[in-house]
């Protein structure tokens, strides 16, 4: 990429970060939102090359494995999708607690059907199942285990509580928050303190650490500015098209997954499989722990049909998805598909509810 358009990223980035407010332009409030998204869209995808190169170049400089980064990158890029979600649920009303409760666990879901894409794409280049890196094996499928266990427990729990309440009124309590959000913190600790060679690839080397610093932060920024104009002007369009709870939550969480799934798969496309599936991966265990385990820890979460549901699919397919990363080290092309099989199911179940 070069330093024009480089240049025209950052000021795109810059103006983004104004959400393209309509009293600035000659536009309607649809148009305005329609060509934020655009706009948008493109520096999302442009953005991610710069830090898929500047996390690529950091990772050698720091001797950390290429998996780490790429978790460490999911976490900064979420963190204002988070700050808006928490934001949100502040307020205490029932309806917006779960709303932003389905749309983070869909998010995962949408998660998995991109990690059937990447498998899918590394098949078509590498011709066989994309192999897993140590510290997939050895830490992120003890997150793994873990989630499908509590949230196991949780829907079953919530199922109780829907039941015992008559339909109304129940909600799950706060410390089961608490405890995921501990979880996620000794996850995350273990995670990047983790500097076992051998579980990554080699990245590029030459570049010295503070350029390659400056590059991983100004595409992360950029991605992250583009990804808070687009869901912005995604929750624009959708309060003018009147649509359902359910459905606001679902297409909320497929735009709000954007950024991060723009750096995995630029990453994967670059062949730099190890940091893509930190991203993918790390991105999973942060929703379902951080994220969801805030929300539940400082809101009222309703124990009704649709938590249920979701709670109970991302169960099975955290399940699912440790055991095909744990039977042979790797996931090939029909193990993407039945991961992506299931969450398709689940968001038609969610719609018929």
């Amino acid at each position: 990429m070069g330093k024009v358009e480089k240049a025209f990223l950052a000021v795109a980035s810059l103006l983004l970060s104004l959400y393209w407010p309509a009293d600035l332009l000659p536009l309607g409030a649809a148009s305005a939102s329609i060509l934020t998204f655009a706009v948008g869209a493109w520096v999302i995808f442009r953005a991610s090359e710069v830090a898929v190169s500047g996390i690529d170049g950091l990772s050698s400089a720091l001797g950390v494995p290429g998996y780490v980064a790429g978790v460490g990158a999911a976490l900064v890029s979420s963190l204002p999708e988070l700050t808006i979600t928490l934001v949100a649920v502040s307020s205490g009303f029932p309806t917006l607690v779960e709303a932003a409760v389905l749309s983070v666990i869909a998010s995962v879901g949408f998660g998995l059907i991109m990690l059937a894409a990447l498998v899918l794409l590394h098949a078509v280049k590498f011709g066989g199942p994309m192999r897993l890196p140590r510290e997939v094996l050895t830490l992120e499928l003890d997150a793994f285990a873990f989630t499908a266990s509590s949230y196991s427990v949780l829907a079953t729990l919530a199922l109780i509580l829907f039941v015992e309440s008559g339909g109304s009124g129940a909600s799950l309590p706060r410390s089961a928050g608490a405890i995921l959000v501990a979880v996620y913190l000794s996850y995350l600790i273990h995670m990047l303190s983790s500097r076992e060679a051998g579980g990554g690839q080699t990245g590029r080397s030459g570049a010295g650490p503070t350029s390659v610093a400056i590059e991983a932060v100004a595409g992360i920024a950029a991605v992250v500015l583009a990804g808070g104009a687009v869901v912005h002007a995604t929750e624009a369009l959708l309060n003018q098209a009147h649509l359902g709870r359910v459905q606001a939550a679902l297409a909320l969480a497929l735009v709000g997954t954007v950024p991060e799934h723009a750096v995995a798969f630029t990453a994967a496309s670059a062949g730099r499989g190890d940091i893509g599936l930190g991203n993918l991966l790390g991105g999973f265990t942060q929703l379902s722990l951080l994220v969801v385990g805030l929300i539940a820890a400082t809101a009222d979460v309703p124990a009704d049909p649709y938590v249920i549901v979701q709670l109970a699919v991302a169960s099975a397919s955290m399940a699912m998805l440790k055991l095909f990363s744990r039977d042979d080290g790797a996931i090939d092309a029909g193990e993407a598909g039945l991961m992506a099989a299931l969450q398709l199911l689940a968001f038609d179940l969610l719609l018929s509810l």
